[in-house]
This record gives C-alpha cells, structure tokens and sequence, in this order.
C-alpha cells in the first residue's frame, strides 16, 4: 500500500535541487530567500532564513499545521520564532507543503503526501550541503523538525523512516494515530478527505499510523502542549509521550496550564 510506512521505507527520495525564486535582505543578520524544490512530480515553494555567517550552520525543517489553504499564509506564520533561531545560527527551511499556495496540488491523504515533501526535501539538502548554491553554508550531518499541529503527525511519520534527523520540536502536535487526527481535521472542515480517512479499515490503519512504528524513531524529541487547546485536545500528546517514554525513547514532554 503506497500509504504505508514500510512501503514509505522502501522508496527512494531526492533529485532535483533546492533553487531561490526571490531573495531580500531583512536586516539583523538575516538573509532570507524565496525558494523551490520538485518533490515527486509536484513543486514545492517556501521560504528559507540564512544566517550572515561563513556557517556551516546546522539546518532546522519547519513544518507548518493545518489551515484551509485559502487561509494559509507563509510570510506570516510563525516568522518571529523562526527568525530566532536564526539569529541564533541555524538555517531554517521553511515548505508551503503540497496543497497550500504557490506549492501544486497533489494527492495528501492521511498527510502521507506532505511528509513525502519533507523526506524529498532532506535528501535535497543532504545532497547540495555544502556546495556551491543555496545551501553551501547548511551542515546535513546536523538536520531537525520544527513542527506545529498537523505538522507534529508529519514529523512523527518522517521520524519513523528517516534517521538523519538528530532532533525535533513539537508544538500542541498531532500525534501518531492516524484515525485520530483525521477526526480532529474532519471536525476542522468537514470535506471529503478527511471523511475518507476515517472510514479507512483498522487493518490497514495499521501499517498507515505513525504509532505503530514508534520504535524506529531515534531523534530526541521535545514536546509542548497547552493543556486547555481547542482544537489538538492535550490527551493527543499525553498518549504520544506515554508511548514513546515506554519504548524508551528520548522525550521531553511539558505540559503548559
């Protein structure tokens, strides 16, 4: 099933390259730059925050929650937090994933399209860190997530199949049962995906929900959720914590009042 995590494990990743659409200085030792990358057959854009520096700088991936795309902005989404850590000497790569504008429209259900987005992306910067072009100050041997809302499920599925990334942070993320947070979504906007995904058999949720492979996951993690969120209930990550703290994992968990 092209859903499942072991056939997502299967898969090759890459080609292409990361290349700049636009670029403007914004001061305070930041460059940032309008970029595109082709993942699969689609081209994904976003915005990348440079350090003024000889770098290498270590590389952070942020992936951003749900919103209905007509209401989706990338330059006013968490720009200030990113631009943090900027100053603070990473890289921050930054993808409008599939389905939210300018990135093409491509087939998302369970959200297994979007975390094809960000593994294509990691084998992009794997393969150009370092050299000549966007990404010669980014050191691939140190990649993490930053993630919010839907994006934590993403981060959690590319955890489960990728091991080059060291660390992710997660904010009031979705977790890792799939059925779940295709409820959560459904509730959001009530349209057709979402209604398909929970009407998906068990047997095939199965090898499709990131939980069930929780114990190939060896990045750190550190997670935060506000205890009274309306809209990712903090029960979601209570039980992503619980799960991986009993396999062991490297977890942090804070739960916010």
């Amino acid at each position: 099933m092209p859903y499942s995590i072991p056939s997502l494990r299967q898969r090759d990743y890459g080609g292409g390259n990361l290349t700049a659409v636009t670029e403007w200085r914004e001061g305070n030792g930041l460059r940032a730059v309008g970029f595109e990358y082709p993942s699969d057959a689609l081209t994904i854009y976003g915005r990348m925050s440079i350090p003024e520096g000889d770098g290498p700088y270590p590389v952070i991936i942020a992936i951003h929650g749900y919103n209905p795309s007509n209401a989706y902005a990338n330059p006013n989404y968490s720009i200030a937090e990113f631009d943090g850590l900027v100053r603070e000497g990473y890289i921050v790569i930054h993808p409008n994933m599939r389905n939210y504008p300018p990135s093409d429209m491509g087939d998302d259900l369970y959200r297994v399209g979007m975390s094809i987005d960000v593994l294509n992306l990691i084998e992009i910067i794997k393969s150009q860190a370092g050299q000549p072009g966007l990404l010669e100050k980014a050191d691939a041997s140190q990649l993490g997530l930053w993630a919010h809302s839907m994006g934590g499920e993403i981060s959690l599925r590319v955890l489960t199949i990728s091991s080059d990334i060291d660390a992710a942070l997660l904010y009031a993320p979705l977790g890792g049962d799939t059925l779940k947070n295709s409820q959560i979504l459904y509730r959001l906007t009530p349209i057709a995906p979402f209604d398909e995904e929970i009407n998906t058999p068990q047997y095939l949720l199965t090898g499709i929900a990131p939980m069930y492979y929780f114990t190939n996951i060896s990045a750190a993690i550190r997670l935060f959720h506000g205890s009274d969120d309306g809209i990712v209930p903090v029960t979601v990550s209570v039980t992503t914590c619980d799960i991986l703290q009993g396999l062991g994992k490297n977890i942090e968990c804070t739960f916010v009042p």
